[in-house]
């Protein structure tokens, strides 16, 4: 007849702008697995105040992060941070304008990263040589989407786009050719959002782009 108390398992409350993708950043687990873990079926679908089961021992890793609602032209004079000494380069996945720069926005959202103006099937490129670790459409708001994972724990992630030609596992060099560029997702014009991460935290990729 004794009651014994059990621990309660490990949640994460869904708060404004999150996904399972920036999620699983958070806490360092494929966003799969944060999926298969809570039944959660693509295209990963979930909603501010939802509770996220996490698997035993998982910590948050510190990192300030924000999904950016639909993309902004407003262009802020922001000076980027220089890369830390001996971090990689990056080429331009693709060249043209920004549309959106890193950082916080004026309505409180945030882009991890940059938007590039782009023509509908214009060639997209690996920043760097790396291995394809994700190409899918199964994160609501980045359409199409390529992440390649490079030496020294570094992440660039290029969405938006209409075409991925390439699949997770594939070993790609910089400058191949891995996606052609659109508009899918949430955006409503060709472009090319564009991420580069330090392990989970996203860096300004106007530091590190050559």
């Amino acid at each position: 007849g004794q009651t014994l108390r059990m621990p309660h398992p490990p949640m994460h409350v869904v708060q404004r702008g999150e996904n399972l993708y920036r999620i699983g950043l958070r806490y360092n687990i494929p966003f799969q697995t944060l999926a298969a873990h809570n039944g959660i079926r693509p295209p990963y679908e979930i909603e501010v105040g939802q509770q996220i089961r996490l698997p035993q021992g998982a910590r948050a890793v510190t990192v300030t992060e924000a999904a950016p609602s639909r993309v902004s032209s407003v262009r802020r004079d922001t000076s980027p941070a220089p890369a830390a000494a001996g971090a990689p380069s990056f080429d331009w996945p693709i060249r043209g304008a920004i549309l959106s720069d890193f950082g916080r926005k004026p309505d409180g959202g945030r882009n991890d990263g940059i938007n590039i103006e782009a023509r509908t099937g214009a060639d997209v490129r690996a920043a760097a040589a790396g291995q394809v670790v994700y190409a899918g459409s199964e994160l609501a708001g980045y359409g199409r989407l390529v992440l390649i994972r490079h030496s020294g724990g570094f992440v660039t992630a290029y969405a938006h786009n209409s075409r991925i030609l390439v699949r997770e596992g594939d070993q790609v060099e910089r400058g191949q050719v891995i996606a052609a560029a659109g508009d899918t997702g949430s955006v409503d014009r060709p472009q090319v959002h564009f991420e580069i991460r330090n392990g989970v935290n996203p860096v300004n990729p106007m530091s590190y782009l050559r």
